[in-house]
């Protein structure tokens, strides 16, 4: 079979790795990555780990690593040049989640506090949007709650309260309002929550729990098995294989 140089080129051409196949390859690892979100790991071989808050008694009805806001599915971003494509996530927690710790056969290093003596885990979702509050308005809001009265002495040290913001639009005046939340704790792998009536534990989700450390099993949302990346050359492939040989 002879060729001369123009065959030659014309095949370097169809298969030269512009930004238009780049950006082929960019929104395929993207669609990938979703696929892994949508199956829960299952479409890269090997399904995440499920919640541990079911193990402790509490399901909040959502995908793993959805969350209240979807913010770590939804903050995907695609780039791409020449012979060069990549996806990323901007979000800070992705990092650990995409490794994990090394207490769960992951990476990074057992998440503990540095300076407070306990980690502030949040259960529900009235303890995920809480802020945490010091000084005068600590003890003001603590007295407006209820969990401190009006005449005993000032409690300014730091707590968490839920916020719930109202107003803000169509002439309703934007407001703030902090409530309380109920702590709880595991006991014998199961949550419990405080009641104030009973002045002890009882069986029940809270608001959060405080913990010494925590691990976080691996939960890979890069396409990166073999049989992602089969996939993506294939993409690739066809793409190029069905257009017209750009120009040099």
């Amino acid at each position: 079979m002879a060729f001369n140089y123009k065959d030659v080129r014309r095949v370097l051409r169809r298969f030269f790795p512009d930004e238009k196949v780049m950006k082929v390859g960019a929104l395929k690892l993207d669609a990938m990555t979703k696929d892994r979100f949508a199956s829960q790991g299952a479409s890269g071989g090997a399904a995440w780990a499920p919640k541990k808050m079911k193990s402790w008694g509490f399901d909040d009805g959502r995908a793993i690593l959805t969350g209240p806001t979807g913010l770590l599915q939804k903050a995907w971003g695609q780039n791409w040049k020449y012979g060069e494509a990549t996806n990323g996530c901007f979000v800070q927690h992705s990092l650990v989640q995409q490794v994990g710790t090394v207490g769960k056969g992951g990476q990074l290093p057992t998440i503990k506090p540095k300076t407070a003596k306990a980690l502030f885990i949040p259960i529900t979702d009235k303890a995920v949007n809480s802020a945490r509050l010091v000084g005068e308005e600590a003890d003001f809001h603590r007295r407006m709650t209820g969990q401190l009265g009006w005449g005993q002495p000032a409690n300014t040290g730091p707590m968490r309260f839920g916020v719930k913001v109202s107003g803000g639009f169509k002439g309703k005046p934007f407001a703030v309002e902090y409530g309380a939340l109920v702590k709880g704790r595991l006991k014998d792998g199961r949550l419990q929550r405080w009641d104030a009536k009973l002045g002890t534990y009882v069986d029940g989700v809270p608001d959060f729990i405080f913990l010494s450390k925590i691990d976080i099993p691996p939960r890979p949302m890069l396409p990166t098995a073999a049989n992602e990346r089969a996939d993506l050359i294939r993409t690739m492939m066809d793409f190029m294989l069905g257009r017209t040989a750009p120009r040099f």
